[in-house]
This record gives structure tokens, sequence and C-alpha cells, in this order.
């Protein structure tokens, strides 16, 4: 099972990535860049944390956790039929 899960994995990461992925992903970077030039412990581990987010695309940012790797199709959606109660 060693190759097949970590095929997986790799293939999860490259393509659910998406634009709020890559903001977290570059502030993350920074930080830790800004942290270790700085002797910033602090600072360092935000950027840490903020570049795990953004690549494993996990953990929440505002109003938005990890988002959606598949998108659903809204199209196939059926009427609903509601009934008066009295």
């Amino acid at each position: 099972m060693g190759f097949a899960g970590q095929s997986f994995k790799l293939n999860y990461m490259i393509k659910g990535f998406n634009w709020v992925r890559l903001i977290r992903s570059l502030a993350g970077t920074i930080a830790l860049y800004q942290g270790v030039v700085s002797y910033n412990t602090i600072l360092g581990v935000v950027g840490v944390l903020l570049l795990i987010q953004g690549i494993f695309n996990m953990g929440c940012s505002g109003l938005t956790c990890s988002e959606p790797f598949k998108k659903t199709n809204l199209s196939n959606t059926e009427e609903i039929k509601f009934e008066e109660v009295k």
C-alpha cells in the first residue's frame, strides 16, 4: 500500500489548490522568513502554521475552513413539494 497511498495524498495536495490556499501559503512563507531573519520565534511559529494550512488544506482562517476538494453539481436538484398543514 506504500506508493498508492502516497500518490493519492500528493495528488490531493496538488489538484485542490485554489486562491485561499495560495494566500495562506504565501503569508506563511513570508511570516516564516521574517521570523527567521529577525529571530522572532512567535512570528516563525505563525508562519509555520499558515504554511501547513496552505499546503495541506486544513484548519480555519476567518470564515473559510478547508476549501472543498470536489465541487458538487447543483443542476440535478429536485423540486420540493410542500403540503399545507392546518
